[in-house]
């Protein structure tokens, strides 16, 4: 709440405490915490006697980390939390708790789904350009420079230049690395491993995650960060992936990527008898932000339907 580093080492650095945390930690956690290896798959643990040296190090390590917390407290006791904050907190806590279901059925196809698409579209670069790795950035800017094209980058924006003014098998082997390049993809995997056993996610809330401004962060599945969904026929495409119909999505779409994609936030679904209800508030900060400090010519612009970046 006071703007202060999220990490024990930091806030005490920034606070100048006496006793500042200890750096040998981790190296101590990861040699007493961590399993070493597991014996018929039951991991197997470093104990004190091990090690008796680490581990006086060990305890004084652990101790030294209540000894900076209990200094925190004393110097920011003095500036306590308003109550509405712990109210917020506690709402944090009842929905990451409560957590959010999510639809396994259509996450495990559109992963299988996923996986068969990008061996077919490696496979394809790879026989259109005979290169070994295909993914490889120094192999293709090797191969494009072949047909005559030279390229310093291939992130998004140079392969969409490249793509305005390329021939057919230039533009089908792009193409093809556009679409294998689709990471947001990869929130499916996040939710499969963030879901439970009653299939609901939980802990994708990160309370004053951002602790210059009190806004929520995202953890694991980083739902603040979803893509939108454009697709005019997204009920019938969330059909098809559920249902696992490979056959029937490579015959109506060309881009199975950008359908997986545009259905992430499909993934998430209502308990039998509710439903989701989006609202997007427009300009929201600018104008709250505007209200608090008296700005009236912008209140005044927001009023008139202005646009207020062009203002």
């Amino acid at each position: 709440y006071l703007g202060l580093p999220l990490t024990l080492a930091g806030v005490g650095a920034a606070l100048k405490l006496e006793e500042q945390k200890m750096s040998e930690g981790k190296v101590l956690i990861r040699y007493f915490s961590v399993p070493y290896g597991f014996e018929d798959d039951v991991p197997q643990f470093h104990s004190p006697a091990d090690a008796p040296d680490k581990w006086a190090v060990f305890k004084a390590y652990n101790k030294r980390d209540v000894e900076t917390e209990m200094g925190i407290e004393a110097k920011i006791s003095r500036f306590p939390v308003p109550d509405f904050v712990w109210d917020e907190y506690h709402l944090d806590q009842e929905i990451n708790d409560r957590g959010i279901l999510v639809d396994m059925t259509l996450v495990e196809n559109a992963i299988a789904i996923d996986a068969k698409t990008k061996d077919y579209l490696r496979s394809q670069m790879q026989e259109k350009t005979g290169l070994d790795n295909p993914n490889s950035v120094s192999q293709m800017k090797g191969w494009l420079s072949d047909q005559g094209i030279e390229t310093e980058s291939l992130d998004k924006k140079a392969v969409k230049e490249l793509l305005s003014d390329s021939d057919d098998d230039i533009t089908d082997v792009l193409t093809c690395r556009q679409q294998l390049a689709k990471s947001s993809v990869s929130k499916y995997t996040a939710m499969k491993k963030m879901a439970c056993s009653d299939n609901r996610a939980r802990g994708c809330f990160q309370f004053y995650g951002a602790n210059r401004t009190g806004r929520w962060s995202g953890r694991g599945i980083q739902i603040q960060n979803l893509v939108q969904n454009h697709m005019p026929d997204l009920a019938e495409a969330r059909f098809l992936v559920r249902d696992g119909n490979m056959d029937a999505l490579e015959m109506i779409y060309d881009n199975i990527p950008n359908v997986l994609s545009e259905l992430i936030r499909t993934a998430f679904i209502p308990k039998p008898g509710y439903k989701y209800v989006v609202a997007d508030f427009s300009a929201i900060e600018a104008r709250v932000l505007a209200w608090e400090a008296g700005e009236e010519w912008r209140l005044d612009s927001f009023a008139a339907g202005k646009d207020i970046y062009c203002e």
